[in-house]
């Protein structure tokens, strides 16, 4: 697979992930946030 094309996907991931970070941050604004810092832990 050409390599820009792996980026494409690759950013559409990304942008599809950061709208689904957005959204539920919208509705409860600590627990997208609590939830990612100790899954990170």
């Amino acid at each position: 697979m050409p390599k820009d094309k792996v980026t494409r996907k690759l950013m559409n991931i990304l942008n599809a992930d950061a709208l689904a970070y957005s959204r539920l941050t919208g509705a409860d604004e600590v627990g997208p946030h609590r939830q990612l810092s100790t899954s990170l832990d």
